[in-house]
């Protein structure tokens, strides 16, 4: 529990570290450069998630005594546990983000998606629904939920991979 608790602490850690970098870069403060912000995060993001994770299970199976073997669902249990810390971390972190940090994201990130929606010439009736959906998804408590969907999804398939790699047959008994 407590390898979970740490390497899923260092991977919310990490997400808002990488949020404060694209906002200190000015990738988050303008509509236009939201894309690019999501791209560049969304990348990134899985690159650190891979590590962490692969990294916390690795810990754990440290920790498991060698005569017992590091079955693929115990290794993916704990890339889980890492993951659910993680995403619960998320709605906390990303709430601060966009209320104290950057308290205008959510108006850039609106706009971003109306300029999306602009680009493809719905009609205006189309458009006023679309833009009141827009303004729900992409609201704080929309953001919040996308962001713990976001990191439980991606964890979880990594979870599911890196187990794959890090399980471990026990090992055969030592002959006197």
């Amino acid at each position: 529990m407590k390898t979970k608790l740490i390497y899923g602490l260092l991977l919310a850690a990490a997400g808002f570290l990488f949020t404060l970098v694209l906002f200190i870069f000015g990738l988050e403060s303008d509509p236009a450069k939201i894309g690019l912000s999501d791209a560049i995060r969304g990348i990134g993001m899985l690159v650190v998630a891979s590590v962490i994770i692969a990294l916390g299970i690795r810990a754990a199976r440290a920790k498991w005594p060698a005569a017992e073997s590091f079955t693929y669902g115990g290794a993916f249990a704990v890339g889980a546990g890492i993951t659910a810390v993680a995403s619960l971390l998320a709605i906390a972190t990303h709430t601060f983000y966009v209320c104290a940090v950057n308290p205008q994201y959510t108006e850039f990130l609106i706009q971003s998606r109306l300029n999306i929606l602009e680009a493809h010439d719905i009609s205006g009736d189309q458009f006023d629904r679309a833009e009141k959906m827009t303004r729900i998804v992409c609201g704080v408590t929309g953001q919040a939920v996308s962001a713990c969907i976001r990191v439980a999804v991606s964890g979880l398939i990594i979870s599911l991979i890196a187990a794959a790699f890090l399980r471990r047959p026990a090992a055969p008994p030592k002959l006197a």
